[in-house]
């Protein structure tokens, strides 16, 4: 597997390791870039020239004129072909890149996992229908399975004990060696400045970021006017004065959507925040970016899937969050329409779990199965209620959420205590014809 970075607002953040390839056998080959790497509108060896010398530099949509999120010898090749020059038969074929920009939607690309790589959707602006092909998801072995952590609302301001009810989380799941971890939001309390991450968070769960793809809470991840939400994304790229560890795997900006695939399952993040910041982004904008988004994971064989975010669009009261974000509902309808297996929250500081149910909210045998994992460190808001379709409900138990998903689109999942008490909940939901 050819490591290919962190593609983030036209820089690597995470530069590959990768040796350029050597120029073998001349034959013609088809390639993207349009050459002109000066921009002086002729494409001429004053372009060799100066892609020669930026192989090591910063990647930039000029610089990369093969598209492929590195830069290295097929760049200078797109720029030789151009003026004429025979090129070898090393140079693969390219997926060409959406066009990244400074406020939109980046691109999100996963380190590979032991057991299958996630292969991630690119994003176009939540306002837009994305025009990009879906890239084909690394396949995995029948039979194989996919492990998976979850959980949320996790550390306290200042907190870096390994004793607390974060560290006995983190350590749980570093020692479970999850395929992915899927944290639903609120990653560091009060608030997600650089600061904070790296006095607590980082020091806790920080090695499980290259295998992290989270989603950003209201408030405590991002605001209105997005000001905390910009070290948020500074933190989760890497980028924090100071920061040793490495960026997450899945999306930086806590306003975009993304998704990404590993075997047959296909995954979607959706920020809920965008449905109260709505001068910041868009929820509806969210809305068809992913009615596109799930056609397409369907049509190209990934029909399993599993969709996170913070905000519970089914969830019963507490004293703190006393009503579920009715907003969601056409995410709801989108993603029962494409028949998803399940969807995971926070916000709610305890555990939740429905049996599955419509668009409606009615009991179907064939519907979504809801979890709330609001358990990851700090602290309880007591259920003041029990809703409709709510099997299991607690708080009291600090833990996470351990699924183990089947390429037949068979699951587990359990409840794994790791303290404050010894709840658990566990069952298998059987495989069904997606």
């Amino acid at each position: 597997m050819v490591d290919i970075g962190v593609y983030e607002y036209g820089s690597l953040v995470n530069p590959p390791t990768s040796t350029p390839i050597p120029f073998p056998t001349a034959v013609p080959v088809v390639v993207v870039g349009d050459g002109d790497v000066n921009g002086d509108g002729t494409v001429d060896f004053k372009d060799v020239v100066s892609i020669s010398g930026k192989w090591l530099a910063m990647l930039t949509d000029s610089n990369d004129q093969y598209r492929d999120g590195k830069i290295n010898s097929l760049d200078l090749a797109v720029v030789m072909q151009k003026i004429g020059m025979v090129l070898p038969t090393a140079i693969p074929t390219a997926t060409i890149r959406p066009t990244q920009t400074p406020t939109l939607v980046p691109t999100a690309v996963p380190t590979a996992s032991p057991t299958g790589a996630p292969s991630v959707t690119p994003k176009p602006t939540t306002a837009a229908t994305p025009t990009v092909p879906i890239p084909t998801a690394t396949p995995i072995p029948s039979g194989s399975v996919i492990t998976v952590a979850v959980t949320g609302d996790i550390n306290p301001s200042g907190n870096t004990s390994v004793t607390s009810a974060s560290g006995k989380n983190a350590a749980s799941i570093i020692a479970a060696n999850p395929n992915i971890f899927i944290n639903v939001g609120d990653w560091q309390y009060s608030y997600g400045t650089c600061t904070a991450f790296l006095s607590g968070y980082d020091r806790l769960w920080g090695s499980l970021n290259p295998k992290t793809y989270g989603t950003a809470g209201p408030t405590h991840d991002w605001d209105a006017t997005n000001s905390n939400g910009q070290q948020y994304q500074q933190y989760l790229s890497g980028t924090c004065p100071g920061q040793t560890s490495k960026p997450v795997a899945g999306e930086f900006d806590p306003r975009n959507p993304y998704s990404f695939n590993i075997g047959k399952w296909h995954f979607v993040q959706l920020s809920s925040g965008c449905w109260r910041y709505s001068t910041t982004c868009s929820g509806s904008g969210e809305t068809s970016w992913l009615a596109t988004d799930l056609a397409n994971a369907v049509s190209t064989g990934h029909p399993y899937i599993v969709a996170f975010w913070h905000e519970p669009y089914w969830s019963s009261s507490t004293s703190t969050h006393p009503s579920p974000t009715t907003a969601e509902k056409p995410w709801i309808d989108l993603l029962y329409q494409y028949r998803a297996k399940m969807i995971f929250n926070g916000h709610q500081h305890g555990y939740e779990r429905f049996l599955p149910q419509n668009n409606s909210g009615i009991s179907d045998v064939n519907g979504i199965q809801e979890i709330i994992v609001g358990t990851g460190g700090i602290g309880f808001y007591p259920w003041s209620n029990k809703v409709t379709n709510s099997a299991v409900q607690q708080t009291g138990t600090y833990g996470w959420v351990k699924l183990t998903l089947r390429d037949d689109g068979s699951y587990d999942w359990q409840f794994v205590p790791t303290s404050g008490g010894t709840f658990t909940d566990s069952g298998t939901r059987p495989a069904t014809s997606p």
